[in-house]
């Protein structure tokens, strides 16, 4: 892959990751309030499952974005091969 396009996967795939996390943690918290509240059970199990799953899928796509990240900083270092030399 190109420079470009491990650096556009890197930041799409972490800013979406983090963007998860953050929208899985606020729904989390919300639904807790619901359980709190008096809300059924089925309501809230089946949206705290959701929302963990949010949570998990952010974890994911972080984890999947260091791994470009660590591609793109391999190939920024390594030396090239069809270079000449002096």
């Amino acid at each position: 892959m190109s420079n470009s396009t491990l650096y556009y996967q890197w930041l799409l795939r972490g800013g979406i990751g983090a963007s998860l996390i953050g929208a899985g943690l606020c729904c989390t918290i919300e639904v807790a309030f619901m359980k709190h509240a008096g809300a059924s059970f089925i309501t809230w199990f089946i949206l705290g499952t959701l929302s963990l799953g949010v949570v998990i899928a952010g974890n994911c796509l972080l984890i999947d974005a260091l791994r470009f990240k660590i591609k793109l900083e391999a190939e920024k270092n390594s030396p090239k091969l069809n270079s000449p030399s002096a």
